[in-house]
């Protein structure tokens, strides 16, 4: 799961204002809490595609 601020470098009102179901998506871990058993992502942290 995607937090909404990771979604874009701009804030969001919804997720459906950035992608749609189905839409691929390329994320970063950024944090693992083994204890909660959660992974932390970012869509924002992602590297720019050098092409």
């Amino acid at each position: 799961m995607l937090h909404l601020r990771e979604f874009a470098g701009e804030p969001v009102q919804s997720p459906e204002d950035v992608v749609r179901v189905g839409d691929p998506i390329s994320v970063v871990v950024t944090g693992i809490d083994r204890g909660r058993r959660r992974v932390s992502l970012s869509r924002r942290q992602v590297p720019a595609d050098p092409r």
